[in-house]
């Protein structure tokens, strides 16, 4: 699972708090106490949390100099890789006739794209050509000289140098990565036990003092669970049903009873 930044912040900044609150909080710490959270306990789930921490801000630094670098190479290796293809096509021009010379030069194929075959294949032209006297007698009438080659050698030069800065630096943020989570996944095992720990401690407590000790409860729905009772809650009481009027005898008519 990748990680994102904003989710191990949040996660760093919640554990942060959790800690300070066991360390500093009396009430909390004489709870935990209880559960073998000592002192030399408490300090190594802060040992965990200043690892990470430390080995996270170090990694988003790293990056950042990663995509700076990244960014200047592309740019100067257009530019490089431009005026290298330039300067290939005077002299293929130039020694059309001279297949042996061409092939010394190493100028039968095309411009590498690799950066690091690039950097061999420009290197061994430019070597070429000012170590070669009667190399530069044939292009001397195109005021190519090996002084007007040498700030494109230094150019080259610096951008191998940059290069090289760049692999180094992406091969630490691999090896920080890998550290980051490696510590990472120690802290979550540490916080994942004292967070369960102080959610029992302080179960019967509002969101605000969960809070408070770093345990963030989305809507309320894990404290609301704690708080319902386990008794099923007593029916309302329902209306008697009516009972129909007794009926009441018809009035006998008058006359109609008998003389004795």
């Amino acid at each position: 699972m990748i990680l994102k930044n904003k989710q191990i912040e949040k996660y760093l900044e919640e554990s942060r708090i959790t800690l300070f609150r066991l360390k500093s909080d009396i009430d909390v710490k004489t709870k935990a106490l209880e559960y073998g959270y000592t002192e030399e306990r408490i300090d190594e789930g802060i040992a965990l949390y200043d690892s990470v921490k430390t080995t996270y801000s170090l990694l988003i630094s790293q990056r950042g100099e990663q995509a700076r670098i990244s960014v200047t190479i592309t740019e100067k290796f257009k530019e490089v890789t431009s005026r290298y293809s330039s300067l290939t096509e005077i002299l293929k021009t130039t020694f059309a006739g001279d297949s042996e010379l061409i092939k010394e030069l190493g100028l039968t194929g095309g411009c590498e794209r690799v950066r690091a075959l690039f950097f061999i294949q420009a290197g061994n032209l430019f070597g070429s050509i000012v170590t070669k006297p009667h190399v530069l007698e044939k292009i001397a009438h195109l005021q190519i000289t090996a002084e007007s080659l040498q700030p494109s050698i230094d150019e080259l030069v610096e951008l191998q140098s940059l290069n090289e800065r760049y692999v180094f630096i992406k091969g630490e943020c691999q090896k920080l990565l890998l550290d980051r989570n490696e510590q990472l996944k120690k802290l979550k095992t540490y916080m994942s036990v004292l967070k369960k720990i102080l959610t029992r401690l302080y179960k019967n407590e509002n969101l605000q003092t969960l809070e408070r000790l770093g345990i963030f409860v989305r809507n309320g729905k894990k404290q609301k669970k704690e708080e319902e009772p386990t008794t099923p809650p007593e029916p309302e009481p329902q209306p008697e049903p009516e009972q129909p009027e007794p009926e009441q005898p018809e009035p006998e008519p008058e006359g109609s009873r008998l003389i004795a």
